[in-house]
């Protein structure tokens, strides 16, 4: 794994994990609606941001078999 693919795959990880930790937050009975807010919209960042990257790694995964497909026509 590069260290394009290696960063990608932590900061897919820490998006995920930030996520989580945002609903966990989201469920405390005892939070107020500033601060749910704040904790939604850091939630929703993160959220974006994997969706992002799960895009873009399926559209590498589209050009590879691309590649592999045409390799195996030749």
């Amino acid at each position: 794994m590069d260290n394009k693919a290696a960063k990608e795959n932590k900061d897919f990880e820490m998006s995920l994990k930030e996520i989580e930790e945002c609903l966990e937050k989201l469920n405390d009975d005892n939070i107020g609606l500033h601060e749910s807010m704040e904790i939604y919209k850091k939630g929703m960042k993160s959220l974006k941001e994997a969706q992002k990257m799960l895009e873009n790694a399926q559209m590498q995964c589209n050009e590879i078999k691309m590649q592999f497909e045409t390799k195996e026509e030749e």
